[in-house]
């Protein structure tokens, strides 16, 4: 009895936090566009390379004049085996490709994406014993950095789009292949890591924003994103392109004449928040909401955080709301909302759908620590490990307001770069 009991709560349980679960995915990026076959913006990847090689060189410079100078240890770095980025082909460096960000809450953008890898060797190692240069006979490494190189159409949908280069190094690594033997004398010789000199100037050299300059089209702007890259037909990476179509601003008004380009306004109206597993802990949660169309974003509040105790609703009062330009280029409407506890959620319309025109709602999801399941018949006391589970535990409703066909207007030019919006709708929560 006491079993069947269990079996029913259990289904229970399961059927109430997993019935309409909204899977916690990436929303798809909503551009740039690729790039032309017409496309009037390039940049060839072998400066890319060139910028890699320097930066490299850099590296074993410094770590050499570090080492130079050491009191008690002594080595010399190199660069390793067909490793330097300008000769390597595509042996240490891979052709450039398409690929996107993945960021649950925020909207995601398509990239080239560039792998590298800068290897050093590690030779001449000597330590410093009894005031006698001690050398390490017979003992090389290779030091590994994997570096990833991305390239963004920043600001696509208005008319200052920008390409810019940045970089991502991951930790350092060693060579696998050496022996015990070698290990321990290591351990013996080298008390002090050589790889810490080469880590160090790693991530000198090669920073988040540059190591690579940025780049910046001359006399106009990006507004797509793509490559050219024979690989693997041709083993030749001096061919591989970044390319981008590239309009000055005044040619998208030909005749002098704007339009008054198509609209989508969002406009948020509440925020309710459901019953979660973790209903004694939720009314402490100070949260934060920010809010996302096609790019554009909003934050509620605009100062401090709010309380939501589950089963009740915040109510926004329609002050927030963000606006935004669409037309034959735009496929999708996408909203998208998270907040401070790793809670988000999205939606798309579609431009058949007039972009949702009317009253919506989406909820948002997280994974969260849930109670361990016991197992009917698995003796007493025993219960199996915690468990993740999904909540939806937010739900917003919004209104999307389309404005139709684009209409002769002027001279004016509409603007739309992204700004962020920071609005203060008085707020009120009510009990359901």
């Amino acid at each position: 009895m006491k079993n069947r009991i269990f079996v029913y709560i259990s289904i229970t349980w399961l059927v109430l936090f997993f019935t309409e679960v909204y899977s916690q995915t990436a929303p798809p990026p909503l551009g740039p566009p690729t790039a032309s076959e017409e496309a009037n913006g390039g940049l060839l990847t072998t400066f890319l390379r060139i910028a890699l090689q320097d930066a490299g060189q850099q590296i074993i410079d410094a770590t050499n004049s570090q080492l130079k100078n050491h009191p008690s240890i002594r080595a010399k770095l190199s660069w390793g085996e067909n490793a330097k980025p300008l000769e390597c082909g595509y042996d240490c460096m891979s052709a450039p490709t398409i690929g996107t960000t993945n960021f649950i809450d925020r909207p995601n953008t398509k990239r080239v994406v560039h792998r590298a890898r800068l290897s050093f060797r590690i030779d001449n190692i000597k330590r410093k014993v009894g005031g006698v240069w001690v050398p390490a006979t017979g003992i090389r490494r290779t030091i590994h950095t994997n570096v990833n190189i991305y390239a963004y159409c920043d600001g696509w949908r208005g008319t200052e789009g920008t390409i810019r280069i940045y970089t991502k190094t991951l930790p350092p690594f060693l060579d696998e292949d050496h022996s015990l033997v070698e290990s321990i004398l290591d351990f013996i010789l080298l008390p002090l890591n050589i790889s810490n000199f080469v880590d160090a100037q790693i991530a000198k050299q090669l920073k988040s924003d540059g190591g690579l300059p940025a780049v910046e089209p001359p006399n106009g702007c990006c507004n797509s994103l793509g490559v050219i890259s024979n690989y693997p037909n041709d083993r030749r990476s001096r061919f591989d392109n970044i390319v981008w179509d590239r309009l000055p601003a005044k040619s998208r008004f030909p005749g002098g004449v704007a339009l008054q380009r198509e609209t989508a306004e969002v406009r948020f109206i509440r925020i309710k928040r459901r019953k979660t597993l973790n209903s004694a802990e939720a009314q402490n949660d100070n949260l934060r909401f920010t809010f996302f169309v096609n790019g554009e974003v909003a934050e509620y509040p605009p100062v401090g955080k709010v309380k939501i105790a589950e089963n009740q609703t915040l109510q926004l009062g329609g002050d927030i709301v963000l606006k935004v330009p669409v037309s034959k280029k735009d496929p999708v409407l996408q909203v998208l909302v998270s907040n401070n506890f790793n809670a988000a959620g999205w939606k798309e319309y579609s431009r058949q759908r007039k972009y949702g025109h009317g009253t919506n709602m989406l909820r948002t999801s997280r994974k969260i620590v849930g109670p361990p399941l016991k197992i009917p018949g698995s003796g007493k006391g025993a219960s199996g490990k915690p468990t993740k589970v999904t909540v939806n535990e937010f739900e917003l409703t919004y209104t999307i307001n389309y404005r139709g066909q684009p209409v002769v207007k002027g001279t004016q030019q509409p603007k739309l770069q992204m700004k962020k919006k920071i609005l203060k709708p008085a707020a009120t929560v009510k009990k359901n």
